[in-house]
């Protein structure tokens, strides 16, 4: 099994249990709305480890 599985398989079970709540899992569009939650969660994700390193490196400086 590839990387990319090991990081986005966790992903994509959390984005389908979403997308559940919304759409029912054997309706023909489930897949394309469990890509659209899997990457809001990327994204979401990607900026939240952006704003911790951007407040981590803020933090080092000021006590130098």
């Amino acid at each position: 099994m590839s990387a990319i599985a090991w990081l986005l398989g966790p992903i994509l079970v959390v984005s389908a249990a979403i997308a559940s709540l919304f759409v029912a899992e054997d309706a023909t569009h489930f897949n394309v709305f469990r890509g659209t939650i899997a990457v809001m969660l990327v994204v979401a994700l990607v900026g939240l480890c952006s704003i911790l390193e951007l407040t981590a490196a803020r933090r080092m400086t000021r006590h130098k």
